[in-house]
This record gives structure tokens, sequence and C-alpha cells, in this order.
């Protein structure tokens, strides 16, 4: 009887820290991630990862170290837009791609993001896709220092700690996200 009232006692402990933990994630600033196959990861944390290239000039690109940039914000060109408490919708438009289909190259139409969409209920601004000027991604860098911006990513970590990642964006030809409707993020409601 005594050890099942201290079990008892430790579900309902473990119980209260489980419930506890959304809203501690509602202070850091987490997010629920809408896929679109229809399920939602929610994220304790989130922040948006933008992945970038730089190098010399005189050296190839290829050689040059993808590197990160998180940031709180989120950067189309000279702009930042505030995300907190806000929806990002991103618009995908259907573009034909190589792909390899049963050991053929074939043309296929894929899902790729096209715009974005911030705010939410009437409060909605379309907004167009453009990379980070460099004086975000690399504030007092070498002027000469050549740049290019890959991906916007949204790292994270889920209720279980877990650490995730999802590609939202691609700003180049380069690096595609995955186009697949379980990886394909379609919205992201941030707290």
């Amino acid at each position: 009887m005594i050890r099942c009232l201290m079990k008892t006692r430790r579900l309902l402990g473990l119980l209260g820290a489980a419930l506890a933990l959304p809203l501690a994630a509602q202070d850091s600033g987490g997010a629920v991630v809408q896929l679109a196959d229809g399920t939602s990861v929610p994220l304790t944390t989130a922040t948006l990862s933008y992945e970038y290239v730089a190098w010399k000039p005189g050296t190839p690109q290829f050689q040059a170290q993808p590197q990160r940039r998180d940031a709180a914000e989120l950067w189309l060109a000279k702009k930042t837009y505030p995300v907190k408490g806000q929806n990002l919708q991103i618009v995908y438009t259907p573009v034909e791609k190589e792909r390899e289909v049963e050991g053929v190259e074939t043309r296929v139409k894929i899902l790729v993001a096209s715009s974005l969409v911030l705010g939410e209920g009437t409060r909605k601004t379309p907004l167009k896709l453009e990379p980070p000027h460099r004086d975000l991604v690399l504030p007092g860098a070498e002027k000469n220092l050549l740049l290019v911006v890959r991906t916007l990513d949204l790292k994270g970590e889920t209720l279980t700690g877990t650490k995730k990642e999802f590609c939202l964006l691609s700003y180049t030809a380069l690096v595609e996200c995955p186009d697949d409707a379980a990886n394909r993020v379609v919205r992201v409601e941030f707290r």
C-alpha cells in the first residue's frame, strides 16, 4: 500500500512537471509548427536560423563551410519583422524539377516556397521572399567578403526535450527544403 502511494505521488509529480512545461514554454518563445500532412509539432523553444556561406574573393565557394546566424526576428532584405505572437504562413507554388523516379530522370512538379504571410486575423502582411541583407547576417564583416544566404530554418526543442530543425524555405537553387508533406512546413504559430 505504501509503495502504491509512493508511485502515485511520483506519477503526480511527473504529471505536474509535464503540465507546467508548456506554460514555461510561453515565456521562452515557443512555437507550434504545422506540417502539410496535417500534423503539428509543439516546440518549447523556437529560433529562426539563417544558413549561409561566406568566402573571400579568389577562393572557390564550395570550399566555404556553411555557417548559421540565429535570430528572434524574420529578416527579408534590409527589413526585420518581429515574429513573437505572430503566425507565419509559407505560400507554395508548383515548380517543375528534374527528379529520379524509379531509376529514370523525369520532370515532376514539386511545391517550392514562393512568399510568406505574417500576422493573424485581419492583420496579415504578405511578404516577398528576399535573402536577408549582409549587414543583418554578418554585421561589421569585410566589404569584399562574398555571401550567399542559403536557407531559413526553424530550430527548437519539443516537449520531450528532442531537438528539432525544420527547413522553412530556400533562397538558392543549390539547396532544397524537403518537399514531402510530412516535412513541409505550412505554418508556424510563434508564442
